[in-house]
């Protein structure tokens, strides 16, 4: 894999929070995600784990039925970060 400059890595992650912050409440896969950046699974992947860490972002693993998902998790902005948007305007 070839390597990313930390701009690179940041611009991607603020596109993807603009992109989750877009569907919220919806869900999203990281495949869903990689399409709309257009870019591979396992770098979207990465960058969700980012987010994770800082607090922007969070895994669902559970359907709103409440069913575990198996295959796949999930991901969609904290609430905390989707005021953060709100209150920018």
């Amino acid at each position: 894999m070839s390597r990313v400059s930390q701009r690179t890595f940041s611009k991607v992650a603020e596109f993807a929070l603009a992109f989750l912050n877009e569907r919220y409440p919806e869900a999203m896969t990281c495949r869903e995600i990689a399409e709309e950046l257009a870019r591979d699974n396992e770098f979207v992947a990465r960058v969700l784990f980012f987010l994770k860490e800082k607090g922007l972002a969070m895994q669902v693993t559970a359907s709103p039925r409440g069913r575990d998902y198996v295959r796949w998790t999930k991901w969609t902005l904290t609430p905390s970060t989707k005021a953060k948007f709100e209150s920018l305007g």
